[in-house]
């Protein structure tokens, strides 16, 4: 890997993005009632077809034991399907926008705790991402719930 997919600050917007795009796509997906349970499954198999796509052209062996398999199917469940799932079906009802804000606040939780008890010290850019994550989703919430778009927000951006 060249050191520019190393960097911190571009895996940092790379997965922001990615899970940004998630709400705005589940709120569409519910809009032409696509079931929250298929829309999950989707969003799985995307994220399994780009990661084994990366792994054949790297030409890296997966380990398919049973011990393995088994393995990666309760994380699959677990820390995947299950979360996006249940995010689909908050979106159903609180909409995408404070669904949005829980989302962001989860790692802004977790490095606090972490620092609180002392397990470890979050890096600076984990105490400037969260906040300003947050304070973006509360901006753009605060503008649609006024019924138009915030200042500065271009049609081009999806805003």
């Amino acid at each position: 890997m060249t050191p520019l997919f190393q960097s911190p600050a571009l895996l940092l917007l790379a997965v922001g993005t990615l899970l940004g795009l998630n709400f705005p796509l589940g709120k569409l997906a519910q809009a032409a009632q696509v079931p929250a349970v298929l829309w999950a499954a989707l969003i799985s198999l995307g994220a399994s077809t780009l990661l084994g796509a990366w792994l054949l052209l790297r030409r890296r062996p997966v380990v398919c034991d049973a011990q393995h398999l088994r393995y990666f199917v309760i994380t699959a469940l677990v820390s995947y399907a299950l979360p996006n799932l249940l995010v689909l079906a908050a979106m159903a009802h609180l909409g995408s926008g404070p669904t949005a804000m829980m989302f962001t606040l989860s790692p802004l939780f977790t490095a606090l705790l972490s620092r609180l008890a002392g397990l470890r010290a979050p890096a600076r850019l984990e105490y400037w991402a969260s906040p300003s994550a947050l304070a973006a989703r509360w901006w753009r919430w605060r503008a649609a719930r006024r019924g138009g778009r915030p200042r500065g927000c271009g049609s081009a951006w999806g805003c």
